[in-house]
């Protein structure tokens, strides 16, 4: 018989052959586990870095990724139309004028015109838009921005202002 080849035999003791694969997976499975974690932690990191950004800018700003980019301008709120009571102290002509300057300047849509500007009528003028709502003359006209102008100056503008009016 003859004896066994020293160069036949395996050289590394710390492993057995066998079980070098399954140390190579557990390797492989720690480096996964701590690559988990980091990213973990990089989340958590964004996250808080989001978080503080919201709080610390305003809502609009927050959602506008090129907000930080630019300078900011104020914003521009016009003041609100005053309400219309239809009462001798109201200037028809003139709360329109005020009305049609917030409509423009706002950029309300056509469709949006009448049901908007009726929101700001108060006491006799909400009772005369009800009513000529329900008339069947008008019931359909009364959306058109200058069906209703000329039903409201009609209704409204008293005689006497409606000529200084036009002669100023």
């Amino acid at each position: 018989m003859s004896s066994p080849n020293p160069a036949d035999t395996v050289t590394d003791t710390t492993v057995p052959l066998s079980f070098q694969p399954l140390s190579q997976l557990s390797h492989l499975v720690q480096q996964q586990m701590q690559q988990q974690q980091q990213q973990a932690q990089q989340i958590q990191q964004l996250y808080e870095l989001v978080q503080k950004q919201m709080h610390s800018q305003p809502p609009a700003a927050a959602l506008d990724s090129s907000a930080s980019n630019r300078t900011q301008s104020p914003v521009v709120k016009p003041a609100k139309p005053s309400t219309f009571s239809g009462g001798r102290k109201n200037n028809a002509r003139t709360w329109l004028s005020e009305m049609e300057r917030y409509l423009i300047f706002m950029k309300v849509p056509v469709n949006e015109v009448v049901p908007f500007v009726v929101t700001h009528f108060r006491d006799a003028a909400s009772v005369w838009y009800d009513n000529i709502c329900q008339q069947d003359a008008y019931k359909h006209d009364i959306q058109n921005w200058d069906t209703f102008k000329q039903l409201f100056l009609d209704n409204f503008q008293p005689g006497e202002a409606s000529r200084t009016a036009r002669s100023v």
